[in-house]
């Protein structure tokens, strides 16, 4: 694959960032060996963001039951069905670059969902902590908890890769980065009004860009902390959302 990537015009620019999701990949291709193992990546793959939805609604405990469900498929292992979701986003994090290495157009719009769906994987953090913190309903082994771990770290490196080293910051409308810290002209956002605000109009941001209200909160808590080495809790950002209407509950299941 970085053989036929290394042809684009500005895949020079862009190698850091390719290499870090080939390692997401590699840490997923040991636990897709099954004979389904393309039928549930194909699957995880069209509904990405329906999967994400229910991921971020739920909690990542209902991850693989929802690729199994995408891919009609309810035979598959969890961890198999969890590393076909990770392997979808995965996918479509390169798709997202692939404009920015052609040199297609300036890629503000291609970074961020470069960087969306890297957010995404850190919904294998929760099936990893599921299977520490409640009886395992899932049956994950040790080896594959410590496999979920290692695989939403990497992929919180690439998505800080991609936010140091993008050309260009796609920054809120009168904020910018400064030394890693997200700032109002030279004023740290260490208020919380302020800070309340340039998390309103990421928001509105990442909305009109096609994220749903239920991937809200999980997108702005990666984006708070890639943006200044902080974050808040689920609660606390879904209490900011619900403050300014951007926040939908899910539904009870019945």
């Amino acid at each position: 694959m970085r053989a036929r990537l290394a042809d684009y015009r500005r895949f020079d620019d862009c190698e850091a960032r390719i290499s870090s999701i080939l390692s997401i990949v590699e840490a997923c291709r040991p636990w897709l060996d099954g004979a389904h193992a393309r039928r549930l990546a194909e699957a995880a793959y069209t509904r990405n963001d329906a999967i994400d939805q229910m991921a971020e609604g739920y909690g990542g405990r209902v991850l693989p039951g929802e690729v199994r469900r995408a891919a009609g498929y309810e035979q598959a292992g969890d961890m198999e069905a969890i590393s076909a979701y990770v392997l979808a986003c995965a996918a479509h994090a390169l798709q997202a670059l692939l404009p920015i290495l052609a040199g297609e157009r300036g890629g503000a719009d291609d970074w961020e969902w470069h960087k969306v769906f890297l957010d995404s994987v850190g919904a294998v953090r929760d099936c990893a902590v599921h299977g520490y913190t409640a009886p395992n309903p899932s049956g994950l082994s040790a080896g594959e908890i410590d496999a979920c771990f290692e695989i939403a770290d990497l992929a919180d490196a690439a998505a800080l890769i991609a936010t140091r080293s993008a050309s260009g910051y796609r920054g809120i409308e009168g904020y910018q980065p400064v030394g890693g810290l997200l700032v109002e002209g030279r004023r740290q956002l260490d208020g919380t009004d302020a800070r309340d605000e340039a998390i309103r109009l990421k928001a509105l941001e990442l909305i009109r860009t096609g994220t749903k209200l239920h991937n809200l909160s999980s997108k702005l808590r990666g984006w708070l902390l890639r943006g200044t080495g902080k974050s808040l809790s689920k609660p606390a950002m879904n209490a900011i959302l619900k403050r300014y209407g951007l926040h939908s509950s899910p539904a009870k299941k019945k």
